[in-house]
């Protein structure tokens, strides 16, 4: 009896080393695969060199915040993630870059740019052969996402302009910022490519110059506010030669937004109050 229980767990042992024998081929294959696929990618990128896109400031409206044009549940990491799995996250999803976090808070952002940079530092694409590349992938996709990652600790609310939002993310040069709340849990992501389809859409309702988006008239009633720092409704519209029904329209967004206080204790006008904005 005793023997055929030690003959009963000796094939149970040989069972669990032959499916783990088997895992561990499967996942070598696979990052072989993936290895290879990225030794391609890294090719055609270092030959044509990564598209930066950057937007101008003008060309957003002050009005817009950022809970406006957020995506909500964004795609994210960990820093001690493997990098492969992250490569893995970029490519299923067509994603530029990831936000990294730990406990709800955002630590970073990886970018295809930073991978391939990283990357390319110690795969030789031009000299070296397909398997020696491979090789050193293999152990360079082993590494966590905190040794290729920028660290960032500027984030957005969704209260914060657009604009300020693109602002932080050039100087970063990155394509996504995250959101968070008061307790700087991310709750989304703003991301260029949404902000460049809004001002292409929105570009259809404005007056285009070589390209140039022209400020639109709640940018200028804004500005007008903000440089006179109080001004009635219908001098405003006097100004702008704008309808004073258009500039008290344009004056409630303002101030649903954050942006303006309006004053209505006079009759038959508002009066238009430059209300101080927090530094993102």
């Amino acid at each position: 009896m005793a023997k055929r229980k030690t003959t009963k767990k000796a094939t149970k042992k040989k069972k669990i080393k032959k499916r783990a024998v088997k895992k561990a081929k499967s996942v070598k294959k696979k990052q072989k695969k993936i290895s290879k696929g990225i030794i391609e990618h890294l090719t055609k990128k270092l030959k044509g060199g990564i598209e930066k896109k950057e937007i101008k400031t003008n060309h957003i409206s002050k009005a817009i915040i950022v809970e406006d044009l957020m995506l909500r549940n964004p795609i994210t990491t960990t820093s001690n993630t493997p990098l492969l799995e992250a490569i893995e996250l970029l490519t299923k999803y067509k994603l530029r870059s990831i936000i990294v976090v730990e406990d709800k808070t955002p630590v970073g952002i990886l970018t295809e740019e930073g991978v391939i940079e990283y990357i390319s530092s110690f795969v030789n694409v031009k000299e070296e052969t397909l398997e020696e590349n491979t090789k050193k992938l293999e152990r360079l996709l082993k590494k966590p996402v905190s040794s290729v990652m920028i660290k960032i600790d500027k984030f957005v609310k969704k209260t914060t302009p657009v604009e300020a939002a693109v602002k932080i993310m050039n100087s970063y040069e990155i394509d996504q910022l995250p959101v968070v709340n008061k307790n700087n849990e991310l709750v989304g992501t703003i991301m260029l490519d949404h902000i460049l389809e809004f001002i292409e859409k929105s570009a259809t309702e404005k007056e285009i110059v070589g390209r140039e988006v022209l400020e639109t008239g709640i940018d200028k009633l804004l500005d007008l506010v903000e440089s006179q720092k109080e001004i009635s409704s219908k001098e405003a519209a006097e100004i702008l030669k704008m309808p004073l029904s258009e500039v008290e329209k344009f004056a409630r967004i303002l101030r649903e937004h954050g942006l303006i206080d309006i004053d209505f204790s006079t009759i038959g006008t508002i009066k238009l109050i430059k209300k101080e904005r927090e530094e993102v």
